[in-house]
């Protein structure tokens, strides 16, 4: 059986497993877009900022003794590379991880596991590069961050003390001012002014 044949019937087997008792039971889900992220929804995605999936059936069903599957479990949180996924691939994680909760039995989960692994397996491996290169972006970047601001804050911290060291070079000179030639004031006039400019400016 080549891929596109294995799909075809792994699509039927995923819809025959998950169909509901009941039509009013069925829903659809959403893939949609909230601060960046892609989440699962049952509800329509605002803004139409999203893909609708197709109707797997409920998303949570009662224990009925006997059924493949048992107790429904709890849906998987969306893997932190979902969105480096391509559409295709996304989608299919999406199935795979809420197979338990809208109760797929066990047969049908390893099929779709193993669709995965053969269809997204360099996929997900490319996505998880991605998301990992983008960590590591976001970490540099909130190091040179941090150094500039602690450079910020110490250059600041040696134009104070620079300062406070004019000033007091400044107010000895002007405590001998009697005592200066003229051009010894002239220094002192010329220093008052680039203390002026560099520490009031």
């Amino acid at each position: 059986m080549n891929i596109r044949s294995a799909s075809t019937f792994l699509a039927c087997c995923l819809v025959l497993a998950a169909w509901p008792a009941s039509p009013a039971h069925a829903q659809s889900s959403y893939r949609c877009i909230v601060n960046g992220r892609q989440v699962l929804s049952d509800r329509p995605c605002s803004g139409g900022a999203g893909t609708k999936l197709s109707a797997f059936g409920p998303t949570q069903r009662d224990y009925v003794p006997g059924r493949q599957g048992g107790y429904t479990g709890s849906v998987v949180r969306a893997p932190d590379h979902l969105g480096y996924l391509s559409p295709e691939c996304a989608q299919l994680n999406d199935a795979l991880r809420t197979a338990s909760t809208r109760g797929v039995g066990h047969a049908v989960q390893r099929d779709l596991q193993l669709e995965y692994q053969n269809k997204c397996g360099e996929d997900d491996r490319y996505a998880r590069q991605q998301l990992a290169n983008a960590q590591t972006a976001e970490r540099e970047g909130q190091r040179k961050e941090r150094e500039a601001r602690a450079s910020a804050k110490a250059l600041t911290q040696r134009e104070r003390e620079q300062c406070h060291e004019m000033l007091r070079i400044l107010h000895g000179k002007r405590q001998r001012m009697g005592s200066m030639t003229e051009g010894e004031q002239g220094d002192l006039q010329r220093f008052e002014a680039n203390y002026n400019a560099r520490c009031k400016g």
